[in-house]
Order: structure tokens, then C-alpha cells, then sequence
């Protein structure tokens, strides 16, 4: 057998891990400060040095923190080590963040110029003027084209305006490329998009877990796949759907798999297309709408909606529309039996009215109204945030500065606070502060 190699004899060789670090089954090791080196082994046992440490069975993750070796298993119980046996303890010794009520929407890891890493510090300025401490961002990852493997992610980019801003808190967004199979030119299915998501879901769970309030998984998977209202099962793409259940699947599965606690937020939805949630919470498909698997159910913990100006044809009120199949956008979402975050809101400039496209909200006076005092956004959210039987956890705006996902999309660049400088405000952006200002929650 060979020498191990320790920090006593080697001290260069093996310096210590950071507070923090996580290790699971066949991911890596972690070295504390005595220089012994930690891991998992294939069979779910804790091993230090190579030998087994202690008792331990269906370990999930391994964490160093704050100088101590901690364990969790399968079931969600976690355990500290004492130098000879582990002791329980509560739970995640790493303090869960709060989910703020006030949020905004950026994209830390997009090269578009308000949100690289040169203006991260006029990112993080801003949101703290605002009141908007909750800070949505995407989570996506490269992939493996043949095998759906990760080959990098937005991880170690996340973690680093995490470390940096400690006192905003993150709220991940993952995002895996479903629609085709590991991104090749074979149409992907139910299957491997459900790899991908795991592999997204195990990267973002281990990286980021038990830092964040909750995990999203998905965002808006359902537009451009749906026709009239969404409200339908009926109304989605079969094939499509499948792609976007099983990344969903996936994703959860990751997740828990690295911590059963971990709580997950559904695919965040458009307006009133609860006919996709409808299909994941019950098993059924747009093909097949009243036969249910329950091998396919999905389960979640936040029911995400998202909310903008614009879509109804006659109202703005989510809770009074009018030519859509509902009445009530929160009633309905109050009907999966979990608690609700608006993880996007905004407001949309341009309306079709009889075919013709007009400019209802035009200028930034018009904008800020309908943000803070007609009763549709911030007011609305506000007003109502305890007043039905699922409360309203926390709202979005979108978003922070201006940008948009393909560099050209001028509607959604238009939604920012600040401009494309990441420092010029807007004429709402002092109208979202000081209402956050006079209605703390």
C-alpha cells in the first residue's frame, strides 16, 4: 500500500478547501485544514484518507464549513463530525437565505454590457437603492453533444458575484437547452432532455445549495409552443411539452439528489398558461389530457408566475381579466396548494387593439404609473400579497438594465431601470424606489 500523503509531510501538497466547498459521489475531495482528504465513495460512505470514517450510509453531500466536516443522507438529516463519530445535528448548517419580498430580474453571466463583471458593482449598487434584494439570474451550462454532460456552467460566475455582494441574495434560474437532444440535429425527446436537466440540476445543487432560497427550474419553457390562451392542456405542442417535462423532471431529480430539502419553484409561467402546469402536476399530455402517469407527475414548492402589462385584451388587472378563460390569475394559481412569487413583472409599451398595435404606455410617466399606482404591478403585489389562501412570497421586476437575450430585441431591452450603461436611471426607476421605500415588507 502506498504512503498517504498529508499536510503534516506535505504541506505544500494539499492546502485546505475553502469554507463551503461540497463534495458528492464521484465529484471530487475535500481537504480540511489537518490536511486529510475527504470524500465519497461509490456505495454512498463517507471516506477519509481512504478508510471509512465512522458510520455513514446514503450520504448525498459532503460539506467544510467553518472548519467542520458535515454530512447529509437521502432523507434530509444532517450530521457533524467530532473527530471520532458524527453527531447529529439540525440541519443545513449553512444559513438559507431568506427569500426577500422586493426582487429584480438581471443576468450576471450575459457579455452584454450592463451585466459584465466590470459593472457588477453598479449592479449591486443599484439594487441595494432600490430596495430589490432578492436578484434573479439564469443558470445554464454547456453540454456534451453526444452524451448531455456538462463541459462548463454559469457556477463558479454565480458564485463569484455571490462571494462578492454576500448581503444580495440570488435566486438561480436554470435554464438547460431542452429542445433538442444534447444540442445536435437528432429532435430531442422526454429522455435525454431529462438528462441534461439532471446534470444541471446536480451542478447548480452542489455549487450553489443551501445558499439560495430555492432552486428555479425553468423559465417560460411553454411560449412558443402554445396557441390561444395556455389555460387548456390542449393548448401546448405535444412533442414540445415532452422535451420541457422531462427537463423539468430532470432538474428536480438533480437536485434532490445532492439534498432532498432543497426546495424547488416550478417553471415559471406566462399570463394565464396554467394548462401546462395543469399537465406536469397531474401526469397527463396535450395529447393525451385526461390520461395521467404518475410515474410523470412533477411536484414543486413555489408555484412562479410572471405577470406584464399588455396581455389581456381589455384589462391590466391580474385579478379582473377580461377576454381570457379565467378571471383570476391568483385564484387560479392558489389552486396547486403552494405559496406564489412573481418572479417577472413589467410593463409592456405596445398593445394590438383591433389589430393594430398601439402604444398604450409611451413614455415614462405612463410607465411609472402603471407600475406603482393603477393597481396592475407593484400595488397589485403589494395590496394583495396576504390576501388569498397562498401568500405571495416575492416579486420581480424585469429588470435591473437594459439588455436583451439576443442583443436585438428592443421590447425587452426597453424593460430596464437603468440603460445599457448600467448607471443612467430612468424615470421609473425613481418611481419603483420610492414606492419600495414607502411599503416595506
Amino acid at each position: 500500500m502506498g504512503k498517504l500523503f498529508t499536510k503534516a509531510a506535505y504541506p505544500l501538497l494539499l492546502p485546505a478547501h475553502s469554507s463551503g466547498t461540497t463534495a458528492v459521489v464521484n465529484n471530487k475531495r475535500i481537504v480540511d485544514a489537518s490536511g486529510n482528504a475527504w470524500s465519497l465513495s461509490a456505495d454512498r460512505r463517507v471516506m477519509v484518507n481512504g478508510a471509512a470514517a465512522g458510520y455513514s450510509s446514503q450520504v448525498v453531500i459532503l460539506l467544510y464549513y467553518n472548519g467542520t466536516i458535515y454530512q447529509s443522507n437521502a432523507a434530509g438529516n444532517w450530521w457533524s463530525w467530532s473527530g471520532s463519530t458524527w453527531v447529529s445535528v439540525s440541519g443545513d448548517p449553512r444559513t438559507t437565505p431568506l427569500l426577500p419580498f422586493w426582487g429584480i430580474n438581471g443576468h450576471d453571466t450575459w457579455s452584454q454590457p450592463a451585466y459584465t463583471s466590470s459593472n457588477w458593482g453598479n449592479n449591486a449598487a443599484a439594487i441595494r437603492d432600490l430596495g430589490t434584494m432578492a436578484y434573479r439570474n439564469g443558470y445554464s451550462a454547456n453540454y456534451d453533444s453526444s452524451t448531455g454532460a456538462i463541459t462548463s456552467s454559469d457556477g463558479n460566475t454565480t458564485l463569484s458575484f455571490m462571494n462578492a455582494y454576500p448581503d444580495i441574495t440570488m435566486v438561480p434560474v436554470l435554464l438547460p437547452r431542452w429542445k433538442v437532444a444534447y444540442d445536435n440535429v437528432t429532435t430531442g425527446t422526454e429522455t435525454t432532455a431529462y438528462t441534461m436537466g439532471y446534470n444541471l440540476g446536480v451542478d447548480a445543487a452542489t455549487k450553489l445549495g443551501g445558499r439560495v432560497p430555492y432552486f428555479g427550474c425553468g423559465n417560460e419553457f411553454e411560449n412558443g409552443y402554445v396557441s390561444n390562451s395556455g389555460n387548456s392542456k390542449t393548448d401546448y405542442d405535444n412533442a414540445a411539452f415532452l422535451r420541457a417535462r422531462g427537463s423539468i423532471r430532470g432538474m428536480i431529480a438533480g437536485i434532490k439528489s445532492v439534498n432532498p430539502a432543497y426546495k424547488i419553484c416550478a417553471p415559471a409561467i406566462s399570463w394565464v398558461h396554467f394548462g401546462f402546469l395543469d399537465m406536469l402536476a397531474d401526469g397527463s399530455t396535450p395529447s393525451a389530457p385526461t390520461t395521467y402517469d404518475s410515474t410523470k407527475i412533477v411536484t414543486w414548492d413555489i408555484t412562479d408566475l410572471h405577470v406584464y402589462t399588455q396581455n389581456s385584451t381589455s384589462s391590466d388587472n391580474f385579478e379582473a381579466l377580461v377576454g381570457q378563460p379565467i378571471s383570476n390569475g391568483i385564484t387560479r394559481a392558489c389552486g396547486y396548494g403552494k405559496p406564489i412569487v412573481i418572479s417577472e413583472y413589467g410593463v409592456n409599451t405596445y398593445k394590438q387593439v383591433n389589430s393594430v398595435w398601439t402604444a398604450l404606455y409611451p413614455d415614462e410617466a405612463s410607465i411609472s404609473a402603471a407600475l406603482t399606482t393603477q393597481g396592475y404591478l407593484l400595488d397589485k403585489w403589494y395590496a394583495i400579497r396576504n390576501s388569498y389562501s397562498q401568500p405571495i412570497l416575492s416579486c420581480m421586476l424585469y429588470q435591473l438594465a437594459d439588455a436583451a437575450s439576443d442583443g436585438s430585441n428592443t421590447n425587452e431591452t426597453n424593460f430596464g431601470l437603468l440603460g445599457t450603461d448600467s448607471t443612467t436611471k430612468k424615470g421609473r426607476y425613481t418611481a419603483v424606489k420610492n414606492f419600495i421605500a414607502a411599503h416595506p415588507v
